[in-house]
């Protein structure tokens, strides 16, 4: 169900709850099971109103980062220059067993 130009989230909202309700109760009138109708019926506009955050989300987190160039980076400033923590184990802990 697709979001139309000229209503916003809430009302999409409200229409996408109208959908399931109707396809939920054509189900029971059907004879299927309620638990199982009432579940799937959660399930399915639960993720109808949360793709469009989601698709948001991904949308704003779209980055031109280089991974392997930051992680370079981190090392020779960081990971060098430090000594380990007292938690931390240098080497191979069960070389000795």
């Amino acid at each position: 169900m697709r979001k139309h130009k000229d209503e916003n989230y809430e009302q999409w909202i409200l229409s996408a709850q109208e959908y399931e309700q109707d396809l939920a109760t054509k189900k029971l009138a059907q004879g299927q099971d309620p638990y199982s109708v009432m579940e799937e019926f959660a399930q399915r506009l639960i993720k109808k109103l949360l793709h469009p955050v989601y698709q948001q989300l991904q949308e704003e987190n779209k980055t031109d980062v280089d991974a392997a160039q930051n992680k370079k980076i981190y090392e020779e400033t960081y990971l060098k220059k430090t000594k380990p923590a007292a938690d931390q184990v240098d080497g191979n802990l069960f070389d000795n067993f």
